[in-house]
């Protein structure tokens, strides 16, 4: 196996799996071999140097970031997992990578079915997309997931509108004001 300069480490982690996903080309161990290492940073570290990376606009290195928590992360921990790709997507869609954000995003929803933001985020990255029809499916199930977001209904809206659908987008519009003014 060969593994370049930004690849993990490898030392005392094989057997090892190769995984090619969204984030990128990534080793983790196999998860029935997995062990805590207490050598090993913690998450919420990176996590944090990620969001600053984001607030400078720093995709590149908070894709890197990301990457490097993806590895980390526990192969059962699924909600943390989830995250970290909805995060992956959210650095895509930033870069203009709306096709790569939908992959990602897929993947949180397959980890994690029930988070409505994930949802949410698959709408907006198919209707940059141009897939017009299949960004409302993901906004409804969205909304059927948190009836009471209004950001679920917004997107909806602005999706409606996209198609021409003005009445219903005004509903949509409608629900959402009504929901933000009552979480005021």
């Amino acid at each position: 196996l060969l593994t370049g300069p930004s690849d993990p480490p490898l030392s005392d982690e094989a057997p090892f799996e190769t995984v090619i996903d969204a984030a990128g080309i990534h080793y983790r161990k196999l998860a029935a071999q997995r062990r805590v290492v207490s050598a090993l940073p913690a998450i919420e570290p990176i996590l944090e140097q990620a969001g600053m990376a984001r607030a400078k606009s720093d995709w590149d290195g908070a894709l890197e970031l990301y990457k490097k928590a993806l590895f980390l992360v526990d192969a059962s921990d699924t909600h943390s997992q989830a995250s970290l790709y909805a995060h992956v997507a959210e650095v895509k869609l930033a870069q203009g990578k709306s096709r790569e954000a939908v992959v990602a995003i897929r993947e949180a929803i397959r980890l994690n079915p029930r988070d409505h933001r994930f949802h949410r985020n698959l709408g907006a990255a198919l209707h940059e997309l141009g897939k017009a029809d299949d960004a409302v499916a993901a906004a409804r199930v969205a909304l059927q997931l948190k009836p009471d977001d209004p950001l679920c209904h917004y997107l909806l809206g602005l999706l409606l509108t996209a198609q021409g659908k003005l009445d219903d987008a005004a509903a949509a519009y409608r629900e959402a004001i009504r929901l933000k003014s009552d979480h005021a």
